[in-house]
């Protein structure tokens, strides 16, 4: 006899988005997997795989081993590496002369 189909509800099979603030912190000195570093910056693991084989994550991979560690501190480096500044002394608004049409 076959058993009927029971729906769960989507949020019990899938994995839901967290807010940002409640995600764990970077802590320097700990050791990361790639999958944890994915999770933590809430990116896909080919985006970290990438990141790594550009050189902008650094990574260790001890002799002998295939295993890939990430300290916290290269994640920390990274996200300094790449933090976009923004130019507060611009009073002419966010598009400057680019968005205007010449008079």
């Amino acid at each position: 006899m076959l058993r009927p189909f029971i729906h769960m509800p989507y949020a019990l099979y899938c994995t839901t988005m967290t807010h940002h603030s409640e995600r764990p912190i970077i802590e320097p000195n700990r050791v990361y997997s790639r999958e944890e570093v994915a999770e933590v910056l809430n990116v896909s693991l080919s985006t970290i795989k990438r990141l790594i084989a550009s050189g902008m994550l650094r990574v260790s991979s001890p002799a002998g081993m295939r295993r890939v560690l990430i300290r916290g501190q290269y994640i920390l480096e990274l996200l300094e590496k790449t933090e976009v500044k923004h130019d507060h002394d611009d009073s002419s608004g966010s598009m400057g002369t680019a968005g205007r049409a010449e008079s």
